[in-house]
């Protein structure tokens, strides 16, 4: 025992002593007061102890218990504080891995649906394939024959279609096979164009208005020409496909500056019916459709999915039933440069 203390409990002891001899006198001891002078010093004495003893036991207390209680609630709270942050700590890592492990399981389900996916397109290119040759074959040999200039220019147009279908269709099936882009500097206005050539007919015949809304400053892209045209492709097929639609916007925009930073930004939107929104997280799923059976296979918003996170992009969906739907697409306008 330390003498400060034992100093603090002497000093209590002698004044209980003293409030003690103090209160028996004026109670009437062996030695009771009399007078009362005597009893009027005797209280004020005992008063006066008993102050004292109040404010030393309060003191003691105060040293003796509060403040280590203190300094124990104290660590306490400490310990508790960082015990929490450890744990929210850990609840956050379980969390990110949780998100990772949710992802790595949609990667293996679409890794296992594109499997599927290039079978599927290895018998589209076989089936396809031949007939598609065939009608090659066949203008070129209505090419030995004389004709005016008009059925000429039309036959250019047939020829460089079907041309452009078989390597589609080849390009098409290695990549969903490999994985592998033929990256090129790209003039993004000329895509769009040949885009709108082929979708034209089909556009004018359900009286559907197309509207191409470029930047003005569009510059060139490092991206696969071919895998560029497949996205716009099926991004304008997919509006054509919606119910209820009379117009379709393009909206094409690149980085003013000439460096390869910043997206390409594409948009194609229609005023049609719109995708209902419990089915919205699917449709980038190979082989889902929202269709009528017979008017979709599942497949083009699936390899438009697949060709933009090749390129390192990403598309998102926005539907308003009864309002439309606007699909947007960002690529890496410096992707592979």
């Amino acid at each position: 025992m330390s003498r400060t203390l034992r100093a603090e409990i002497l000093v209590i002891v002698v004044a209980a002593v003293v409030v003690a001899i103090g209160s028996w006198q004026w109670l009437g001891g062996p030695h009771a007061l009399r007078t009362p002078g005597e009893a009027a010093r005797a209280a004020l004495v005992c008063g006066g102890a008993l102050l004292l003893l109040w404010l030393l036991v309060d003191r003691f207390v105060r040293a003796r218990v509060e403040g280590p209680v203190h300094t124990l609630t104290h660590g306490l709270e400490e310990r508790v504080g960082r015990t929490a942050d450890e744990l929210a700590t850990r609840a956050r890592e379980l969390d990110a891995l949780t998100e990772r492990l949710h992802a790595m399981q949609l990667e293996a389900v679409r890794s296992e649906r594109f499997a599927a996916l290039g079978q599927t397109m290895g018998t589209l290119a076989h089936e396809l394939g031949t007939p598609l040759n065939s009608v090659l074959g066949y203008t070129q040999l209505l090419r030995q024959q004389e004709m005016d200039p008009e059925r000429s220019a039309k036959l250019d147009v047939i020829e460089s279609q079907v041309r452009r279908m078989i390597e589609t269709i080849d390009r098409t099936l290695s990549r969903t096979r490999e994985g592998v882009l033929e990256v090129e500097d790209v003039d993004v206005r000329r895509i769009v164009d040949e885009v709108l050539t082929l979708v034209s007919a089909r556009a004018a015949k359900q009286h559907i208005d197309i509207a191409p809304e470029i930047a003005k400053e569009l510059n060139d892209v490092r991206a696969d020409p071919v895998a560029l045209r497949q996205v716009l492709v099926n991004l304008v097929n997919n509006a054509l496909d919606a119910e209820e639609t009379r117009r379709i916007v393009i909206r094409i925009a690149t980085p003013p500056s000439p460096v390869p930073t910043g997206n390409l930004e594409i948009e194609v939107s229609d005023d049609g019916a719109g995708i209902p929104r419990d089915e919205q997280p699917r449709i980038f799923e190979a082989f889902y459709t929202t269709k009528e059976p017979g008017r979709g296979t599942g497949l083009g918003l699936a390899i438009v999915d697949h060709l933009v996170r090749a390129h390192g992009g990403d598309i998102s969906v926005e539907s308003i039933p009864s309002r439309g739907t606007t699909f947007r697409v960002r690529l890496p306008c410096g992707f592979a440069s």
